[in-house]
């Protein structure tokens, strides 16, 4: 180590004067480097310490809230395994919970609702905000008099049925969609192979 830094390696200020010779600098050299050992571990663990730390305050600051767009999802990894899981209005999200540890948030309807887990103990292991926003990309909204409408540009402009739409538009987008959805089931069960001639 440099005689003007420290033992974690930060430069000193002040005078650092050595003038040893014989026998007694080869000591002070074994010791210094005894001493530059212990120092250098003692570094390592304030390191670590220092690094666990700003991970536990990071996991703390992402537990706060969670944005999600509206008909998006997103993954949600809990840092210890839960029992129980629920949101408290599932108008606003839904959640699918693929293993103990790992969830996925649906956004469905603009607003915000809270994401509670319980361990098997009924603890309490999260709490968190779930903002469900518009969505992020391609979508255009006009506004003609007082009627909204929203469509999917990407790349070409489609029509889709949003939240605050015309009401007239809406419902005839939502049952144009559940028509073809009518349509696509009702294919795919005479293609089936139990209904097979």
């Amino acid at each position: 180590m440099a005689p003007d830094r420290d033992r974690c390696g930060f430069r000193r200020v002040g005078n650092t004067g050595h003038s040893v010779s014989g026998r007694a600098d080869m000591n002070r050299q074994t010791i210094k480097g005894e001493r530059r050992a212990t120092n250098f571990r003692a570094c390592l663990v304030a390191a670590v310490a220092g690094a666990g730390l700003a991970a536990i305050v990071a996991t703390a600051a992402q537990a706060d809230d969670l944005s999600v767009p509206v008909n998006s999802s997103r993954p949600l990894t809990l840092a210890s395994p839960a029992a129980t899981v629920f949101l408290s209005n599932p108008r606003v999200a839904d959640v699918n919970v693929q293993s103990s540890t790992l969830v996925y948030i649906l956004g469905k309807n603009h607003g915000q609702t809270d994401l509670i887990a319980l361990d098997k103990d009924g603890k309490q292991i999260l709490d968190m905000a779930i903002n469900v926003t518009a969505p992020e990309n391609d979508i255009v909204t006009l506004t003609r008099g007082t009627g909204q409408y929203t469509y999917n540009c990407a790349p070409r402009c489609e029509a889709v049925a949003a939240q605050g739409d015309n009401v007239d538009r809406f419902d005839s987008l939502m049952k144009q969609a559940g028509a073809l959805t009518g349509a696509a089931n009702a294919m795919a069960q005479q293609t089936s192979p139990g209904n097979a001639e």
